[in-house]
């Protein structure tokens, strides 16, 4: 079968037709197991994970094991395999998914969730794990959803909580067994829960909590796993080089992994964590090898927090002498302001200087006191007018509504800030683009126990910063209130929500994450025909004994440190 003929009748052919630069490509007959990778969004999204590039490249060094990938298809894909009764298929081999040994996804946001069921119904999987037998691939998760997996678990086989590098090993050795018939899947599925890292929902009773929440009975709970070695981890050296633009066209140079930062609304800090960093010498040698099998002349220095690298005066000026006649220039991404600010940008002042990126989140006192986050305003100022006199040619700066706590008095500080920032005196004439997301509480961050903001407060604050800024050219960039509003649901949700995201994807729920495919009245039809309130996920009634949906899993941080934190943001609102 022929899966490319007439590719030109859909958008892209280049998303589907694989035969990338670095591609593996190995024997089908000859391996053992076989794995299908996918980040459940579009080619060029997926492409530019750098999670999903370590796993391809260490599944695929191992000889026993065959690594193919698979994204989701768009629109006009998806109606042209279902005209065609095609089943949708690997990059590598063009083999339909359903002939894989186990597909895994990497769930690195909610909202990504119902394209995960059309990639198992295209690829002629069932979508309920109960509904799923010998003959069927195993369908595993990992990523940063997996700290709150209870919305999707009556999809997935099992989940691999935190870094899954050392993990995966001890998983592939009972897959093998499995695959060779020697044990069943359900003693798989046994065997496989018994390393304390692996989640399996269907081996446990769910009960109903005092509050109205449905959560499984876990004896043991499940426990992060983290590499902390990273100089020992793999980090991808030869990865595949798409023939079209991804979101990421350059090498990703993980310089550590965490943060050192404490904010209270942030997740990804307790997924990544602890704060752990490379050495530069193995750095350099990393990006030495990326350039040799990619030629991408950017190099991305990628972290939760670059500017807090321990290594970055020695790392800058390593790369700096080893591409200095290969017309590399090196990149940043979102930076904290902190007091070495200035000294990180120049290192930086004899490459490209496209844009800069912070977020401050706030700007009063009062609310970096209750967040946890102090973004210093003055030394903020301090960076722009620098970045803007030495070539930098953008500003942009995140911020979020409906914290905890805000108030008039906050907006106001706010707009007297960018005010000021807007009036600076530079040589390049400041460009700023201003981006405003409504808060999400997220699961095991001290704010877990924190309320959903109400779409009046949000669209009233919203009003208020634009009206003051309205005569200055600013280029706004803000996040959908419903858009907002359903991933905070599927972040705390419990295992009633499989129900809601199955409806949504039969009445044609795609691509969600994407603001202008997403729509809103497919999740609240949803909820009003499965019967569920909303509002018990987004102003839920918890108290510090109360039991959490994800309570099962450990990340980390125990909830009464969780609980303290919060205490004393809730104290100073």
């Amino acid at each position: 079968m022929n899966f490319l003929d007439d590719l030109n009748q859909v958008q892209k052919p280049g998303r589907y037709i694989g035969e990338e630069w670095n591609q593996v490509l190995k024997n089908w007959g000859l391996i053992d197991i076989k794995i299908l990778i996918s980040y459940p969004d579009i080619y060029e999204i997926g492409m530019s994970n750098q999670g999903l590039k370590v796993i391809y490249e260490l599944l695929n060094s191992k000889n026993d094991v065959l690594c193919e990938r698979c994204f989701a298809p768009w629109s006009d894909f998806e109606q042209y395999l279902r005209q065609r009764n095609q089943v949708l298929f690997s990059l590598e081999s063009k083999t339909p998914i359903n002939k894989f040994d186990v597909v895994a996804f990497t769930l690195q946001h909610e909202l990504n969730y119902t394209n995960i069921l059309t990639i198992l119904d295209l690829g002629g999987l069932q979508i309920w794990q109960r509904d799923r037998d010998e003959d069927h691939p195993l369908v595993i998760g990992g990523g940063p959803c997996t700290l709150n997996p209870e919305p999707v678990a009556d999809f997935f086989d099992f989940f691999i909580v935190g870094d899954a590098e050392e993990v995966i090993h001890d998983v592939l050795d009972v897959v093998k067994q499995w695959k060779q018939k020697r044990i069943s899947r359900v003693r798989l599925l046994e065997l496989v829960s018994g390393n304390e890292s692996v989640y399996v929902p269907s081996l446990y009773q769910l009960k109903q909590t005092k509050e109205g929440f449905m959560v499984p009975e876990v004896e043991r709970k499940i426990k992060k796993s983290t590499v902390i070695d990273l100089d020992s981890a793999l980090h991808p050296v030869n990865p595949i080089v798409p023939y079209i633009q991804t979101v990421h066209d350059r090498i990703n140079l993980e310089v550590m992994r965490g943060c050192p930062k404490f904010c209270r609304f942030c997740q990804a800090r307790v997924y990544y964590g602890p704060f752990r960093s490379r050495t530069a010498k193995n750095l350099i040698q990393i990006a030495k090898e990326n350039y040799k099998h990619t030629g991408y002349e950017e190099i991305c220095l990628s972290s939760l927090s670059t500017g807090d690298y321990p290594y970055l005066s020695e790392l800058l000026n390593g790369l700096k002498q080893s591409f200095c006649d290969q017309n590399v220039f090196i990149s940043l991404p979102s930076l904290w302001v902190g007091k070495n600010i200035e000294d990180v940008l120049g290192g930086f002042l004899e490459t490209k200087r496209p844009a800069l990126t912070f977020a401050p989140e706030v700007t009063s006192l009062r609310m970096k006191d209750i967040i946890g986050k102090n973004v210093e305003e003055e030394q903020l100022v301090k960076v722009v007018k620098f970045a803007l006199d030495n070539g930098w040619k953008q500003v942009k700066l995140y911020y979020m509504l409906g914290l905890p706590g805000m108030k008039d008095e906050d907006l106001i500080e706010m707009k007297r800030f960018l005010l000021h920032l807007l009036s600076l005196k530079t040589k390049r004439r400041i460009r700023l683009k201003l981006s405003f997301a409504t808060f999400i509480p997220k699961p095991h961050t001290p704010f877990q126990w924190m309320d959903f903001e109400s779409r009046e407060n949000i669209e009233n604050q919203l009003y208020f910063v634009k009206k003051q800024l309205g005569s200055y050219k600013v280029d706004w960039s803000i996040r959908k209130y419903d858009f907002s509003l359903t991933e905070a649901i599927l972040s705390r949700g419990d295992r009633r929500l499989s129900c809601i995201i199955f409806e949504v994807w039969m009445k044609g729920g795609r691509f969600d994450s994407w603001e202008r495919e997403f729509k809103s009245d497919l999740w609240y039809n949803a909820f009003e025909s499965c019967g569920l309130n909303l509002d018990i996920y987004l102003k839920p009634k918890w108290c510090k004994d109360s039991v959490l949906p994800w309570e099962h899993i450990d990340a980390g941080i125990s909830k009464d440190e969780l609980w303290k934190s919060y205490s004393v943001a809730k104290n100073k609102i």
